[in-house]
């Protein structure tokens, strides 16, 4: 096969990167993932507060956060049938019917003899600088590493007893040996993203943590800048295949066009993992935890480029305004306020409430941020409907102990 250009948008399996650069890790501690699938008894009795059955809901805990979405699972189904499903579904669209006469899941299960039931996906994202126990003790909680550090972090958290209490593990959902799943070190960065006749997009140029779906919601942005490229070496050679192939083996000129996508990959990912990095660490405070999406909403909604979207730009070039974005990642007054919580909260993912110096620092970082906000929209440059946004705040963005709807 011959092409002008090859993308590697393989994901983290980053299957033409991976033979041609290495992975770099990001100093300091990385996270884990361990999950199930489960049948939830009954969603209506979720011991959470605005637990909502059609949205990813967040359980955050000084070790990391838990995710709980419920899911459709057409596992077992005939292939045949489901793209006798699909066709059927992309016909009814094209006829413009209506959304409230396409049958429900469960009819179109029946109608065209499929598998149909709601699963729920349970997992922990923990720091890898965890003090789990030794092998002995784990071994109490299961038989396998996922199944141990899952089933310890559920033991530390009554809570969590509860919410788990109403779930029932699904054994080999998708075959054998797939109860339990883990993924280590999921942090990561390609340390090259361009060469001669190939780019990489998405996943495969780096990944932080499942936290706030950076990659369909940051990450995308790759797929769009790579398109403008891929479309501007094809103009810059009259559309030719052949001199395109030319310019992309030829380096220099390949180089010149593809240099500025490098540097935004290198810059985004970066960006994002102190996005991370700071939400992890202000999840060792209940009081805390609320000001990792309040500063991500007050730099990601409230930037002058996010209010006036409509104005400044359309559909030709909403590229430049995803790539602007990041969610607040590289606005300079995130940057600043993150970094300095992340340096003041150094150190292991223990609760901080346990300590009389951790109840002082809990109470210097409130109040750093307080000031710092106060001053910012003082400013008027950051502007946005807060309390239609986030639960507990005003529109100046101060804690309300009795608001709690948006």
């Amino acid at each position: 096969m011959h092409a002008p250009l090859l993308v590697d948008a393989s994901g983290r399996f980053r299957q033409l990167v991976s033979k041609q650069t290495s992975v770099k890790r990001f100093e300091g501690w990385n996270t884990n993932a361990y999950w199930a699938y489960f049948t939830c008894h009954d969603h209506t009795k979720i011991p959470l507060r605005y637990y909502e059955s059609c949205n990813t809901n967040h359980i955050c805990l000084p070790e990391g956060w838990a995710w709980v979405i419920r899911l459709p699972s057409w596992e077992g189904s005939p292939l045949p049938n489901l793209m006798d499903m699909i066709h059927y579904l992309l016909d009814l669209n094209e006829k413009g019917t209506p959304p409230d006469e396409i049958p429900s899941s469960h009819a179109l299960a029946s109608m065209f003899h499929l598998n149909f039931r709601w699963v729920v996906s349970i997992g922990f994202a923990l720091r890898t600088d965890v003090d789990f126990p030794d092998a002995a003790e784990l071994s109490r909680y299961g038989s396998r590493e996922a199944e141990q550090k899952f089933n310890w972090i559920v033991s530390r958290y009554p809570h969590v007893q509860r919410l788990m209490s109403h779930h029932t593990i699904i054994p080999d959902l998708y075959g054998p040996g797939t109860t339990w799943f883990i993924r280590k070190h999921l942090t990561y960065q390609s340390t090259q993203v361009t060469g001669p006749g190939w780019m990489a997009i998405g996943d495969a140029v780096g990944f932080t943590n499942p936290l706030f779906s950076p990659g369909i919601n940051a990450n995308m942005a790759t797929s769009l800048y790579a398109a403008e490229l891929t479309s501007s070496l094809l103009s810059n050679n009259g559309g030719s295949v052949g001199k395109v192939q030319q310019v992309v083996v030829d380096g220099a000129s390949h180089e010149n066009v593809l240099e500025p996508y490098q540097a935004f990959c290198d810059r985004q990912v970066v960006a994002l993992n102190r996005m991370n990095v700071f939400n992890y660490v202000c999840m060792r405070d209940p009081k805390l935890g609320p000001l990792g999406p309040l500063w991500q909403y007050l730099a990601g909604t409230g930037s002058p480029n996010w209010q006036r979207m409509r104005d400044l730009f359309t559909l030709d070039d909403v590229a430049d305004m995803i790539k602007q974005w990041v969610w607040g990642a590289h606005e300079p007054l995130f940057v600043e306020f993150a970094d300095k919580v992340i340096a003041m909260l150094e150190g292991p993912p223990t609760p901080l409430g346990d300590t009389k110096t951790g109840v002082e620092l809990v109470s210097s970082i409130l109040a750093l941020s307080r000031d710092t906000i106060r001053d910012i929209l003082a400013g008027g440059v950051y502007r946005n409907r807060w309390e239609g946004l986030l639960r507990w705040y005003d529109n100046k963005l101060e804690y309300v102990e009795t608001k709690n709807y948006k």
